[in-house]
């Protein structure tokens, strides 16, 4: 075999090689940044739906409902908990919890002694007892869900300007065409008192309206779906860790997930025992201070707000 010929170069060939090496690597690296970048999307993406898929339909159980003796106003209709088609998502939750606690507290107000009981709608611990009987009764009760991601602002541009794809998954992920289910969500077995920040209740018409406002909560990448006051009332993202572990070549440092306005709001049938409507909402502040794609290191944050319809 003959031995190959060593080809001498002139300065401007050996200069051109040098170019196209170096645009090689130019192109290689942009395509590898890119695909970084658009990793660690789907990785929050995935993490964010994760919470849905997590958060599992509660069995029935045998609580005796506590019983509320005050009279007010009338209880809202299904159609008054989903903001879904405003296209705000839960960020409007908060106004509509607020406004429903006004019209509770008002109407026994105008009510005045026919208010048998002031104090028991009031009474937090009453409350939970309620809500929990009759949501450990409604194992059947119909839901969805709506998830929206909004203000999201991360170190790497290329992120921000992938999250459309994120948005595009959590579309696919909201709303009653795709994540119709039955049941009420969270680890409510396990609400208490101690889990509420405030809590009233309303009896008319044999229907009792029920709001409950819990404490704020603060994961971090080991956070479990049913732990904590809002994982107890309504369920939340379970461990980081756990869905990191499917993306080789990815590893949260450090993240915090802050759950903020979690608020319950249901109309219970007296008669049967079960939630007959309502919505379940919170806003998750999602703070990744640190996160590893392969070889780079990124951070960000964002919004996510998310509700549960039930009842419909």
């Amino acid at each position: 075999m003959a031995k190959k010929e060593k080809v001498t170069l002139t300065p401007e060939e050996i200069e051109a090689k040098k170019a196209r090496k170096k645009e090689k690597r130019k192109i290689f690296g942009k395509t590898f940044e890119r695909a970084i970048a658009w990793m660690l999307a789907v990785v929050l993406v995935y993490c964010v739906t994760y919470m849905a898929l997590s958060n599992k339909t509660l069995g029935a159980a045998s609580a005796a409902p506590a019983q509320s003796s005050a009279q007010t106003t009338q209880p809202a209709t299904k159609s008054d908990w989903d903001t879904s088609a405003s296209g705000n998502g839960s960020s409007q939750s908060g106004s509509q919890s607020s406004a429903s606690g006004d019209s509770a507290s008002g109407g026994n107000a105008a009510q005045g002694a026919d208010a048998a009981s002031p104090a028991a709608a009031s009474d937090v611990a009453a409350v939970v007892e309620k809500f929990k009987s009759a949501a450990l009764n409604s194992e059947d009760v119909p839901k969805y869900q709506n998830m929206t991601l909004r203000d999201y602002n991360f170190s790497s541009n290329l992120v921000n300007s992938l999250m459309g794809i994120a948005e595009g998954l959590i579309s696919k992920n909201s709303g009653k065409e795709n994540t119709a289910s039955t049941g009420l969500s969270g680890g409510i077995e396990q609400l208490t008192a101690d889990d509420v920040k405030s809590a009233t209740m309303s009896t008319n018409g044999g229907k009792t309206t029920v709001h409950i406002e819990l404490k704020e909560q603060t994961d971090g990448a080991d956070g479990q779906a049913h732990e904590g006051p809002v994982g107890h009332g309504i369920g939340v993202l379970g461990g980081i860790d756990e869905v990191v572990s499917n993306f080789p070549g990815v590893t949260v440092n450090d993240i915090e997930l802050v759950y903020q306005n979690p608020v319950i709001d249901v109309v219970i049938d007296d008669a049967s025992n079960k939630v007959e409507s309502g919505k379940e909402s919170y806003t998750v502040f999602i703070n990744l201070k640190s996160a590893k794609v392969a070889i780079s290191t990124l951070s960000g944050t964002a919004y996510i707000d998310y509700e549960y319809i039930i009842g419909e």
